[in-house]
């Protein structure tokens, strides 16, 4: 079952969620055999690339945490954790502003990649999605 998905665009390589068996794997996109990234997770709820920096972005609702790692899985650390996570129902990387969003308890949650300072910028009935347009000066944010 997979439940979420990202692409990385300087290495063409797809990452994904497979829920079931709470494991984060990549494969090139242009076939090829899969590899696991990440296999200890508890439960995994959503990903993102930052192909530019090289790095994976990912939620594990069952620590309660946001965690980083470089897209090989290696150099894994913790940016956020406990109650100011909650629930996670999406993440999201936005490369123009450096800058993660993420989506839990009724929120979307906005922070630098680095993980400090975060910041409620919306409240809302359970967001389950977010999108970035940053084509113009100030971004808008999308909310489902």
């Amino acid at each position: 079952n997979i439940l979420s998905l990202d692409y990385d665009l300087r290495n063409d390589y797809i990452y994904w969620i497979d829920e079931s068996k709470a494991t984060i794997y990549r494969a090139p996109a242009k076939g090829g055999t899969r590899e696991v990234v990440i296999a200890t997770l508890i439960r995994p709820t959503s990903l993102a690339i930052d192909w530019m920096g090289g790095n994976l972005y990912f939620a594990d609702s069952g620590t309660q945490r946001i965690e980083v790692s470089h897209l090989d899985g290696s150099s894994r650390r913790v940016l956020q954790s406990g109650n100011d996570v909650g629930e996670v129902t999406f993440i999201t990387v936005d490369l123009k502003s450096q800058s993660l969003y993420w989506s839990s308890d009724y929120h979307v949650i906005h922070t630098k990649l680095d993980g400090k300072n975060p910041t409620k910028i919306i409240d809302s009935q359970q967001p389950v999605a977010i999108a970035i347009d940053n084509r113009g000066i100030n971004n808008k944010i999308y909310v489902a």
